[in-house]
């Protein structure tokens, strides 16, 4: 006689993404963390520390590189805590989170489209680099991420992963 497996049931099969999501978020972010602390305290010159790992302005100084820097490690370790609180406050605090990446990441993409031409003005009149400014790269990036907390805001909508946090 053959053992069938049992099909896992919704509730189970979110509680294990969830788990894996914020496993995700806490590893990324502890380590990313890190890293950034270690470069800002010790003050090295490592490839690593110069490095821009995700281009979300484009190459203007219009922001501090720390928005990016530390505020982005931090917000993915208070995902991945609050996704583990099974409350209401986690499932609240993951909202509000990913709301405002939202907001940031769309809010900073559409500025980019509206100064790209004179961007590219700038380019063309050879006062900037290509190279050194990465509108493109960046506008791609921040509507991606943008899209990417969309999902994670409407997966947490649903009311099966709701029921998880407000039972």
């Amino acid at each position: 006689m053959k053992m069938e497996t049992q099909p896992k049931g919704i509730f189970e099969s979110d509680r294990m993404f969830i788990g894996w999501a914020s496993m995700i978020l806490l590893i990324l972010g502890i380590v990313s963390l890190i890293l950034v602390l270690l470069c800002r305290f010790t003050g090295s010159s490592w490839g690593l520390c110069e490095a821009s790992w995700v281009p979300l302005f484009g190459g203007y100084q219009l922001f501090s590189e720390d928005l990016a820097s530390i505020n982005l490690p931090l917000a993915m370790l208070i995902l991945g805590i609050g996704l583990r609180l099974p409350t209401g406050f986690g499932w609240s605090t993951c909202i509000i989170i990913l709301s405002l990446l939202t907001f940031l990441f769309s809010f900073m993409g559409i500025w980019l489209i509206r100064i790209l031409d004179e961007h590219y003005n700038r380019i063309a009149s050879n006062q900037i680099f290509p190279e050194d400014y990465p509108v493109i790269e960046s506008i791609v990036v921040n509507f991606g991420l943008g899209i990417m907390c969309l999902i994670g805001i409407v997966y947490l909508l649903l009311p099966s992963v709701r029921k998880l946090y407000w039972h």
